[in-house]
C-alpha cells in the first residue's frame, strides 16, 4: 500500500469522525436548548391580573360590605375570589320566610343572561360492608413408636376459617328546587357563576408588570365603555300567594391591572402554639368589589 493511499485513507477517516462529531454536539445542543424551555416554563412566574369593579344603583356600602338594603332583606355581595363571584347572601332579616323564585332569576353578563335554575337532578349514594369469619378446630391425638421403639400418644390439631363478606349501597336522588325558602332571620348563599377567566390583553398593560409598584399601569372604564357589566335578577315574594317581587343588581368593570406576587400577598411570620414559626401568605388588597385571575408568562 503506497504512501499516498494511506494518506488519503487517514484523511476520509479524520473527516468522517469531524463530521459525526459536530454532529453530536448539534443534537446534545438542541436536547439542551428543549431542557432549558422545559425549566424555564416550569420556572415561570405567576402574575394576577386585578379587577375592580364599580357598584351601580341601588347598591350601597354598608360596614365595608357591598349591599342592598330592603325593609325584609338585605342581599350581600363579596366579589373576591379567582375568577370573580358574582353571587349572593341572601339575608332574611324579617318574621316572616321568604321565597326566592330561581326559575324567575337570572344571572346576566354583556347582555347575555344564565338561569339560576337548570332543572338538574343530584343524587348521593352510600355503601356499607361487613366482613364476618368463623374459626373451626379440630383435636385429636395419634399413637405410635417413637425412636427409641417406645409407645407415645402426641395430640393434633386443625384450624380451618370461613369469611363471609356482607355488602349493601343505596341511593337517593332529588330535583333542584325552583324555590328557595329562607326562614326568619336566616339566610342562604346562591352561587353558580364565575365573572370572567380570560385574561385582557392590552399593550398599555404589560404582561410582565414592572418590580415597583408606582410603576403600575392600569387601565380605566366608564360604564359606557367597560368590556365587563353583570347584573343579577333577583326575584321573590314574601307569601306563597302573594305576586312576584324582581330587582337587579348591578356591576361594571372600572379598573384592570397587572401586579405581582409581592403586590398581592405578604408573607407573615407567626408563632403557634408550640412556640414553632411560620409563614402565612396575607392578602393585601382583597376587597368585596375586586376579583383576580392568575396567568404565567410566557
Amino acid at each position: 500500500m503506497t504512501n499516498n493511499l494511506i494518506s488519503e485513507i487517514i484523511k476520509n477517516h479524520a473527516n468522517h469522525l469531524y463530521f459525526q462529531n459536530q454532529k453530536n454536539m448539534k443534537k446534545n445542543l438542541f436536547v439542551a436548548i428543549g431542557l432549558l424551555i422545559i425549566i424555564l416554563t416550569s420556572c415561570s412566574p405567576i402574575y394576577f391580573q386585578i379587577y375592580t369593579l364599580e357598584p351601580v344603583g341601588n347598591l350601597i356600602t354598608k360596614e365595608g360590605e357591598i349591599v342592598y338594603d330592603d325593609e325584609n332583606f338585605i342581599v350581600i355581595y363579596d366579589l373576591w375570589s379567582n375568577g370573580g363571584d358574582p353571587g349572593f347572601k341572601f339575608v332574611n332579616k324579617s318574621d316572616k320566610n321568604i321565597y326566592l323564585n330561581l326559575a324567575e332569576s337570572f344571572f346576566i353578563i354583556n347582555g347575555i343572561s344564565y338561569n339560576y335554575y337548570k332543572q338538574r337532578v343530584f343524587s348521593n349514594s352510600r355503601s356499607l360492608a361487613v366482613s364476618t369469619s368463623l374459626g373451626l378446630q379440630k383435636v385429636g391425638a395419634v399413637t405410635g413408636r417413637n425412636n427409641l421403639n417406645l409407645y407415645q400418644t402426641n395430640a393434633i390439631s386443625s384450624t380451618s376459617t370461613m369469611s363471609t363478606l356482607l355488602s349493601t349501597a343505596s341511593s337517593n336522588a332529588y330535583a333542584e328546587e325552583k324555590t328557595v325558602c329562607i326562614p326568619p332571620r336566616s339566610s342562604k348563599f346562591i352561587r353558580e357563576y364565575s365573572i370572567n377567566e380570560n385574561r385582557i390583553k392590552s399593550c398599555d398593560l404589560p404582561s410582565r408588570p414592572p418590580k415597583q409598584i408606582k410603576n403600575v399601569k392600569a387601565i380605566y372604564y366608564s360604564k359606557e365603555q367597560s368590556p365587563i357589566v353583570f347584573r343579577n335578577r333577583i326575584s321573590y315574594f314574601l307569601e306563597k300567594n302573594d305576586s312576584l317581587i324582581s330587582f337587579e343588581n348591578e356591576f361594571y368593570l372600572k379598573e384592570v391591572t397587572n401586579l405581582r406576587r409581592n403586590m398581592v400577598f405578604e408573607d407573615k411570620k407567626f408563632k403557634d402554639c408550640g412556640g414553632v414559626v411560620y409563614y402565612k401568605p396575607v392578602n393585601k388588597l382583597r376587597s368585596n368589589t375586586k376579583f383576580y385571575i392568575t396567568y404565567p408568562f410566557n
